[in-house]
């Protein structure tokens, strides 16, 4: 007679018959699939070998026998699962690979990838996408879902150029080589993560969640910026961007340049006031940088009556900026008015003022804007 010899749970044959044929397909529910959460099994809270149902879309550890996912397909009989790692697809408990085309997609909402071409033409052809769930949004501008206190880091970074080309091909990063127990360069893998999620255009949802890269903040400042907590937007964005760079492998800031007065020695031994450069009385000197921030006056635009808010351009708002800028440079040391305010705000206040009570500026010598007759202060 014929002996039934039993099927041993062990390394699938990567040529059966059953990888392109899988009769599970049809039971993969995309609008529960979510692959913006940190990559860890919902049972173990382990990070290593971690699987995705597809039918539920919960993180699962493991493949073989008595693992979670296998538990987890024999209990609820889901069997479709998604190694988060390799980007393979697997049948369990079964145990084979799934290999069909149409599971293309769930692939790259997991990890989208951009061509030189690509890029380039980012700008060129902006079009609305629709995403699985039916809703409209337009690639690079799309909502960042708030955790629970973290609106102060929703910055407008996704659409700068330059930073936005750069860390949509994840080649540009992938080699630099950090030293061991480096953490800082988690933040730019979770940040090149989430850009290229933000400009992917056959998203499942029309909104993304920053929470990988929000929690590769809060281990890469040391708390100092928290998901559960309100921060100031200005300082996050500070020490994000120079984090950022400094994670890539940039160079550290140059000394404070030290302008010395006219006649001045520039040397030990030159004695002061030589024939060749009159002399001037010495005075103290002080270092002389750009201002790192800088508030501008952004239009004010009617209440949307559409999904899309519409956007606008901060070239405008620059080059205004620039000409009520006063003709010197100021010294490193943040400016503030008598009342704590920063320049950039004390330079709105004055031209609000300045269009609002037109009489009131022409007070003092000369009758001139109003900043030029603010009394600004140094901190030290």
């Amino acid at each position: 007679g014929i002996t039934a010899v039993p099927l041993r749970y062990g390394r699938f044959d990567p040529e059966d018959q059953r990888s392109r044929h899988c009769p599970y397909l049809d039971t993969i529910n995309k609008s529960v699939l979510d692959f913006d959460f940190e990559k860890l099994c919902s049972i173990s809270l382990s990070h290593i070998n971690v699987y995705a149902c597809l039918v539920c879309g919960k993180y699962f550890q493991g493949r073989g026998l008595k693992s979670h996912a296998y538990i987890h397909s024999v209990q609820f009989s889901h069997h479709v699962f998604l190694n988060l790692h390799t980007l393979k697809f697997y049948c369990l408990p079964d145990n084979y690979e799934i290999i069909d085309s149409s599971l293309e997609d769930i692939t790259y909402v997991l990890k989208p990838t951009f061509t030189a071409q690509q890029i380039s033409n980012l700008d060129k052809q902006a079009k609305l996408s629709r995403a699985y769930d039916g809703t409209t949004y337009l690639p690079g501008i799309v909502g960042l879902n708030n955790i629970k206190a973290n609106d102060y880091a929703n910055t407008a970074l996704s659409n700068v150029p330059p930073l936005r080309n750069y860390f949509l091909e994840e080649e540009n990063y992938k080699s630099i080589q950090r030293p061991p127990g480096d953490i800082m360069f988690l933040l730019v893998q979770r940040f090149g993560e989430l850009m290229r999620k933000l400009w992917n255009p056959r998203n499942f949802k029309a909104h993304v969640s920053p929470h990988e890269m929000l929690q590769a903040v809060v281990l890469c400042s040391k708390k100092n910026f928290q998901i559960t907590k309100q921060g100031d937007g200005v300082d996050f964005l500070s020490w994000f961007l120079n984090a950022l760079h400094s994670a890539l492998g940039g160079t550290k800031r140059k000394k404070k340049r030290t302008v010395t007065p006219l006649g001045s020695p520039t040397h030990p031994y030159e004695p002061l006031g030589s024939p060749c450069v009159p002399w001037c009385p010495p005075t103290p000197p002080h270092p002389v940088s750009p201002i790192p921030h800088l508030s501008l006056c952004v239009p004010v635009v009617p209440r949307c009556r559409d999904v899309h808010v519409p956007p606008v351009p901060l070239r405008p708002a620059v080059q205004h900026q620039a000409a009520h800028q006063p003709r010197c440079q100021l010294p490193q040391q943040r400016v503030q008015h008598q009342h704590g305010v920063t320049l950039g705000q004390a330079l709105a206040r004055a031209r609000h003022g300045q269009r609002q009570r037109p009489a009131q500026l022409g007070h003092g010598p000369g009758h001139g804007p109003l900043w030029q007759h603010m009394e600004l202060g140094v901190t030290p």
